[in-house]
């Protein structure tokens, strides 16, 4: 199965299950730092990720499901890489009030894509094993609302970068 069809399957899945059985669903949008070797050639670039997070009882613990897609373009005019593709993880929020402002740090693996397009070379695609790792803060909004910034790790084995977000959360779970 390509790395295309299997993300469309996981954001066609999201869809297809009930609201009801998310804690949140997230929006975000942020800036994307290329580091290690991709910082030779890349600029920095954008992220958007669309996710769930799915409560773990009353710990603060949850797991989490997200796709992911960017762009970064590079010094050399007419050529960017697309990193995107989907994770999952572990993710612990260390507020027990769901109507105060939270701090919690998530990690996970999975499918990271490195999509590399060029107006003078041929253009390349990777699929590599990903992983991630944050910290972030959610502010409640009132009602069903939050909004959250946060600052993530993501990379594979040629791809590394920082990700900056902020975005917007709903809760399904009826805490709020």
């Amino acid at each position: 199965m390509t790395s295309r069809k299997l993300l469309s399957l996981a954001a066609a899945a999201l869809f297809f299950l009930p609201a009801s059985s998310f804690a949140q669903v997230y929006v975000g949008f942020g800036g994307a730092a290329p580091t290690g070797d991709f910082k030779e050639v890349a600029k920095t670039g954008w992220m958007a990720i669309l996710g769930a997070d799915f409560d773990l009882g009353e710990s603060g613990a949850a797991i989490y499901g997200e796709g992911f897609y960017g762009e970064n373009k590079h010094e050399t005019e007419g050529d960017k890489t697309n990193p995107y593709g989907a994770m999952a993880g572990l993710l612990y929020n260390f507020s027990s009030n769901p109507d105060a402002v939270g701090v919690y740090v998530f990690g996970g693996g999975g499918l990271l894509v490195h999509k590399f397009s060029s107006s003078s070379e041929a253009s390349d695609s990777e699929s590599q094993f990903g992983y991630q790792a944050g910290a972030g803060v959610g502010v409640p909004l009132g009602g069903a609302l939050s909004l959250f910034g946060e600052g993530r790790f993501m990379g594979s084995k040629d791809t590394t970068y920082f990700g900056f977000l902020a975005g917007l959360g709903i809760d399904f779970s009826g805490g709020n």
